[in-house]
């Protein structure tokens, strides 16, 4: 008898002979551009990748940067992705450094690339806010008073300060134009050399809307970097005054002494104005200042058919941070 073996083939059945065994590759995603080097650069590079995966697969991206994880991004079939580097810029020393993106698809296929630049050039140290400080309250037109931090390179700065009403500054509205002070005297200036890198500046902010509360912060741009560099965050309240007037109450005989008593809770800081009126139906109502604990009025007159009494309070915040509020304001009226 003969013996026949078989060895990496399959039979066919037909009867016409033998075919290979069938084996299915599965290939790495594609990554362009390729491993490469940007030399010594003095702003971030910018760095687009075009990922491709050849089974239209999903896959997951890791990028670190110097060995440590940043970010992740997913997709299927292909993306567009665009590292960072001019987010993490500011942070980074004066030396080489390496961004590398591994792409694995959804069969562990796994696909490296390697990304060195040389950073010959530092942002400057962050700008710090004066004024106003965090939880002040502000009109609807203030100052914001500031300075630069100083930059390792000499290089100058545009700074501008953000206002937002988030304090992740989603879609800040920024306000270039800013002045500085030289020898006592505010003049508009373009932007903060290295001379001058400790003077004061101020931005005028304007059209603000009272009752509402907004986050302030100073962006400083690198002529020599290109990167910008942030203050740490205030919060401000806008609205320095507030004014309150009490219910009206109809009197038969016209008022000739009041007394005022109120409850609330007001910041040491803050100044506080008390007014009273025994015509208060008039449309235009005479005001009197109530000082000490009970005011004697001059008013002998009114337009309307009835007296009446009201008492009015303002309170101007100034630089006060701590609660303001009113919650009840009582009279004795003889």
């Amino acid at each position: 008898a003969r013996n026949y073996s078989f060895s990496n083939a399959a039979y066919n059945r037909s009867g016409v002979g033998f075919r290979p065994a069938l084996e299915i590759l599965n290939s790495a995603p594609k990554i362009s551009p390729a491993s490469k080097g940007f030399g010594e650069v003095t702003t971030a590079p910018t760095l687009t990748l075009s990922i491709t995966e050849p089974e239209s697969e999903s896959f997951t991206g890791v990028v670190k940067l110097d060995g440590t994880q940043k970010e992740t991004f997913s997709g299927t079939a292909s993306k567009v992705y665009t590292v960072p580097i001019s987010t993490w810029w500011p942070a980074l020393s004066k030396a080489q450094h390496t961004v590398q993106v591994v792409v694995t698809d959804s069969n562990g296929n796994a696909t490296t690339r390697n990304y060195t630049f040389t950073k010959t050039n530092s942002t400057p140290a962050k700008p710090t806010i004066s004024s106003p400080e965090a939880g002040m309250r502000r009109g609807n037109e203030f100052y914001v008073q500031f300075r630069c931090g100083a930059d390792p390179d000499g290089d100058s700065q545009v700074p501008k300060v953000q206002v937002s009403s988030d304090s992740t500054f989603t879609s800040p509205t920024e306000i270039t134009a800013f002045e500085m002070r030289k020898n006592g005297v505010w003049t508009a200036v373009a932007e903060v050399t290295d001379a001058n890198v400790g003077n004061d500046l101020r931005a005028k902010v304007t059209g603000q809307t009272a009752g509402t509360k907004k986050y302030i912060r100073i962006a400083s741009t690198d002529s020599g970097s290109g990167g910008v560099v942030y203050s740490d965050a205030c919060q401000v309240k806008i609205g320095n005054v507030l004014e309150i007037i009490s219910p009206v109450e109809q009197r038969t005989e016209r008022p000739e002494m009041i007394r005022v008593i109120y409850n609330g809770v007001v910041d040491s800081g803050a100044t506080v104005e008390v007014f009273v009126t025994n015509n208060a139906n008039d449309a235009s109502p005479t005001w009197e200042e109530y000082i000490g604990d009970r005011h004697t009025f001059a008013n002998e007159t009114k337009t309307a058919d009835r007296w009446a009494t009201a008492v009015r309070i303002k309170i101007t915040a100034n630089d006060a941070t701590g609660e303001i509020s009113i919650s009840a304001i009582g009279t004795g009226v003889v």
